[in-house]
């Protein structure tokens, strides 16, 4: 039993001792003919597993308009390419959308790019998404300009 615990806490600390904390978040304004302005504001916390493989969570609220929505958002982050401190990602993940008279999810695939400009700082950028929304009850591939986003991390 004891030789149990011994490879479990090692697993635990080897996990531990490569994994790196990470917080940053995204902020987004769009405005369409000065009729459909939206802005956004979605901080993240995320932990970093290995150098291929994060998990994070984003909260955040959109205001748009006389309406607002709160959202959740969990993910997965894959990293499978990385150049210099140039690296490739792909986000799978579900965002669950919470506004007056009721709710909305979307689970699928987020494509992108992460440029570390030092040990702590950095910059996020994807474009498009993959997946099924809801609200809509179909596959949904969006890459326009409405799907890009952001963000800045720092890393402790």
């Amino acid at each position: 039993m004891k030789k149990i615990f011994m490879v479990a806490a090692l697993m635990i600390a080897t996990v531990s001792a490569s994994a790196q904390i990470w917080m940053g978040g995204d902020l987004g304004f769009r405005s369409a003919d000065g009729q459909d302005s939206r802005f956004t504001i979605m901080p993240t916390v995320g932990y970093q597993i290995n150098d291929n493989w994060d998990v994070a969570i984003k909260v955040g609220y959109t205001k748009w308009g006389g309406a607002g929505t709160f959202t959740i958002a969990p993910f997965a982050r894959y990293t499978f390419a990385q150049l210099d401190a140039v690296s490739f990602f792909v986000d799978g993940g579900l965002d669950f959308d919470f506004f007056d008279g009721g709710n909305d999810f979307w689970v699928g695939l987020r494509p992108g790019v992460k440029f570390a400009a030092s040990d702590k700082i950095s910059f996020v950028a994807t474009l498009g998404n993959l997946g099924y929304q809801k609200s809509t009850k179909s596959i949904v591939l969006g890459i326009q300009n409405t799907t890009l986003s952001f963000g800045m991390y720092w890393s402790f």
